[in-house]
Parts: C-alpha cells; sequence; structure tokens
C-alpha cells in the first residue's frame, strides 16, 4: 500500500506531463487491485516489482558505463564528475556500476536470508 501512496504523492507534487499522471494512475489502479486480491497473487506481483526495480538500479549504471567509454561527453554525471576531477569518465561510470552490483548483491542477501 506504501507505494501506492508514493505513487499520489508523486502525482500531487512531481508530476505533470499527461502521459506520467496516466501512466501512475493505471499503476496506483493496478497496485490496488493486487492489494485486495491478497495471498500468493499479490506477493508475487510484489515480488515482480522489486525484481524490476532491482533489475533496472544496476542496468542503468551499466548503460551509463557503455555511453563512458562510447561517448564519454555524453556519459551524464560521469561526465560532469570527469570535468571536475581528474578521473575520466569511464572511471566514474566504473564506480557507479561497481556500487550498484554491491547494492544488488546486498539486497540479494538480505532477502533470501529471511526466507
Amino acid at each position: 500500500m506504501t507505494i501506492t501512496v508514493l505513487a499520489l504523492l508523486m502525482i500531487v507534487f512531481f508530476v505533470q506531463s499527461g502521459y506520467g499522471v496516466w501512466w501512475l494512475i493505471i499503476f496506483i489502479i493496478v497496485n490496488l487491485i493486487f492489494y485486495f486480491i491478497g495471498g500468493k497473487i499479490r506477493n508475487f506481483y510484489y515480488l515482480l516489482l522489486a525484481f524490476l526495480v532491482l533489475e533496472e538500479s544496476v542496468v542503468g549504471p551499466l548503460s551509463l558505463l557503455i555511453m563512458a567509454f562510447t561517448q564519454p561527453k555524453q556519459a551524464g554525471d560521469a561526465s560532469n564528475l570527469a570535468n571536475m576531477t581528474v578521473l575520466p569518465a569511464f572511471v566514474w561510470a566504473l564506480l557507479f556500476f561497481l556500487f550498484s552490483l554491491w547494492c544488488a548483491k546486498v539486497a540479494l542477501q538480505l532477502f533470501w536470508k529471511k526466507r
């Protein structure tokens, strides 16, 4: 239910585009449906959401790493940090990626530890 409340707060305070508002409204409706269905189906749905978030938390930095290798000037935060320090964008992106892998590892260890 917390994720539904957060999505509602995003609509109220942050999201202003039509597409974003509709996406969040549909997301809230789907969350509420699964919340009220309950049981194993709800647990599977929330596990799927957790997996998608965890997967994206690693794939995003991997994309940044590839971008920093192929087009360092277009590598977002890694490029900005490279401009402010002596380390190239690729090194910053590699650090981001390694940190995301470590976070994913810890998250999975905590998940499996409770089972």
